[in-house]
């Protein structure tokens, strides 16, 4: 797959913007200063064949993943766990989001998971019955922050409607509209006008306590 210079450019952009690239990190891979890559996305420098391949190799842009990067056993990567709980009920009001401490889960493994950075993943706990028994209280779920809109057909996700914090099944329900739901049967779904929802993150995965 070749790139012209304007679709290798948008892609570039479109890479910082979601969190997946920084000037730095792009200077790292094509060796270059942080001068020359601000004149990159200046397009006042056109990035050479040998620079494309580079970043079309490190970023899976001819469609295929990235080549994962080697991984130790002993590699691990911080994931920054948000002092809250997030309901899987009624909702939360959440006034202010307070880091805890970041705890360390084995790269290999979030690179299973995903391919977004670790910076934009986040950790919080559940809690309520709403969910169940897909989530549990007291499960801790990862949430990709990176996924602000509606991604998934009836995907999981954090959101805020209304000032209420939760976790819920979305799905578009018309112009304008969205559904959002419960998988627990005995609870109620609704819908809601979509400009009142704001789309925190898709929860990617969870862990539970035996």
């Amino acid at each position: 797959m070749v790139l012209s210079s304007a679709d290798l450019l948008a892609a570039l952009k479109r890479l910082r913007d979601e969190g997946r690239t920084t000037n730095a990190a792009l200077g790292r891979l094509l060796d270059l200063p942080s001068s020359r890559i601000a004149e990159i996305y200046d397009g006042k420098r056109k990035v050479s064949v040998d620079e494309a391949k580079l970043i079309v190799e490190e970023f899976g842009l001819n469609g295929s993943p990235p080549p994962p990067r080697p991984v130790d056993d002993d590699d691990t990567a911080e994931i920054i766990a948000l002092d809250l709980s997030l309901s899987m009920g009624p909702g939360t009001f959440i006034e202010d989001f307070v880091d805890g401490e970041p705890v360390r889960i084995s790269l290999g493994f979030i690179q299973a998971i995903t391919r977004t950075p670790t910076d934009r993943l986040r950790l919080v706990k559940g809690i309520g019955d709403s969910m169940e028994p897909t989530l549990r209280t007291g499960d801790q779920v990862l949430v990709d922050i990176n996924e602000r809109q509606l991604s998934r057909i009836n995907g999981i996700y954090w959101i805020d409607y209304l000032g209420m914090h939760g976790i819920k099944r979305l799905r578009a329900a018309g112009q304008g509209r969205l559904h959002i739901g419960s998988d627990n049967p005995l609870v109620p779904d609704f819908e809601v006008d979509a400009a009142d929802v704001r789309i925190e993150g898709r929860v990617i995965w969870f862990a539970r306590e035996l």
